[in-house]
């Protein structure tokens, strides 16, 4: 996909003896990647599609494995459950996931050159990042029409909300936030 969001989608043509480029192979990847985000957006939203349960075990915040859409079209898997520590007393907070790129199998370039020698990265591995913001992200999104649980996606790269966390002298508890989980589709 075109970095210009008037451009329509572009597919390699491939033909026998076509001399291919990385450039190609990117554009190629570009090309699925983009429809596949587009499609999320448009027909799914901002949501949690499944798991992702936020509950809490002592000083220990617990996020069960699932996965989620965020307002980009971006899938984020959280392949395990994972634990972060509570903040800090007395703090309201949003337990927030975020999705997150990493470079990976990095190999030495072998063309000669000044990129000769360099170190490029073979793999991007998609992850995320569990975090604490102080207000919604979501906040001033609005819903979806067609889906009354989900926020119509803004397009923009920001951590998603799973659940409001309220510390208090008491001990902490969670609140569930409104309209981020898909409607359960029976057959």
């Amino acid at each position: 996909m075109a970095s210009d969001d008037k451009t329509a989608f572009g597919r390699v043509n491939y033909f026998t003896g076509q001399l291919l480029s990385p450039a190609d192979f990117i554009a190629e990847q570009k090309y699925f990647v983009g429809k596949a985000r587009l499609r999320n957006r448009c027909l799914v939203g901002c949501r949690i599609a499944c798991g992702l349960e936020v509950r809490i075990s002592g000083r220990t915040l617990r996020v069960e494995a699932g996965l989620a859409i965020d307002c980009c079209g971006r899938d984020v898997f959280v392949p395990s459950a994972q634990e972060i520590e509570l903040p800090e007393e007395d703090q309201a907070a949003f337990v927030c996931l975020h999705y997150r790129e990493q470079q990976a199998n990095p190999v030495p370039t072998p063309t000669p050159g000044p990129e000769g020698g360099a170190m490029n990265f073979t793999r991007t591995m998609e992850s995320y990042e569990l975090l604490y913001e102080s207000q919604n992200p979501m906040r001033g999104h609005r819903c979806f029409r067609k889906f009354r649980k989900a926020w119509a996606p803004c397009g923009a790269d920001h951590p998603m909300p799973l659940a409001r966390l309220v510390i208090r002298k008491g001990g902490p508890a969670i609140r569930r936030v409104r309209r981020n989980r898909l409607p359960l589709f029976r057959g």
